[in-house]
């Protein structure tokens, strides 16, 4: 499982802070990418970057915002895909 499943992501924060502490910044920089023109990219491909770069981002935000909010301190740094940028021909 990986931080776009959803019951994944409150153990291994749980795992992290008993390892190393309160998450007091997080920063969100996971990403994958399909380079193809969007005429040939299937629906999997389609749900797969959705999934991770938006559903995995929102998820462990969530889940360390909570704590974050509870101690009064926190910062998120969500960064997006180059991708954005710029696209493939198709």
């Amino acid at each position: 499982m990986g931080v776009s499943e959803p019951k994944a992501v409150s153990p291994t924060l749980g795992s992290v802070e008993e390892e190393i502490g309160k998450v007091a910044i997080l920063a969100s920089i996971a990403e994958i990418i399909h380079i193809s023109p969007v005429t040939s990219m299937t629906t999997k491909e389609w749900h797969s970057v959705v999934t991770l770069n938006m559903t995995g981002t929102f998820l462990v935000s969530r889940e360390v915002s909570a704590g974050m909010t509870a101690r009064g301190y926190g910062r998120i740094l969500n960064v997006s895909s180059g991708s954005a940028h710029g696209s493939t021909l198709g």
